[in-house]
């Protein structure tokens, strides 16, 4: 499954270690409630929260394990050309006297076989 990147951005806002403390109760000790003040927020961001951090945790376990996977695949490349089987193959093609790419005498620079004059020094 393919992971899909969330775009983190930074909660911005104008204060941001304000709070406000509404006394509760009348008893002793004092208790409060406690209010954060925030002031103006210029950019929402995004929480972390347990469904995104495991979101994140859960992509990095699935690559860790494709990783270990592909490493303990005996041939984790099989089918794949190999450097020696590549050799083989442009060896095998440059011994070939067939002409497979239907080369002309005139595209070579030679003579045609069929009456052709050769002249020079």
């Amino acid at each position: 499954m393919a992971y899909n990147p969330t775009n983190w951005l930074e909660r911005i806002r104008e204060f941001a270690n304000r709070i406000r403390l509404t006394p509760v109760g009348g008893g002793t000790p004092v208790e409060y409630d406690v209010e954060q003040v925030e002031g103006t927020v210029s950019q929402t961001g995004i929480a972390l929260s347990p469904a995104n951090l495991n979101k994140i945790e859960q992509a990095t376990k699935e690559a860790h394990d494709n990783i270990d996977n592909h490493i303990a695949d005996p041939a984790p490349h099989a089918g794949h050309e190999t450097p020696a089987g590549a050799q083989a193959k442009v060896d095998a093609h440059a011994g070939r006297t067939d002409n497979p790419h239907n080369v002309t005498a005139a595209q070579a620079g030679a003579v045609d076989k069929d009456g052709d004059t050769m002249t020079g020094d």
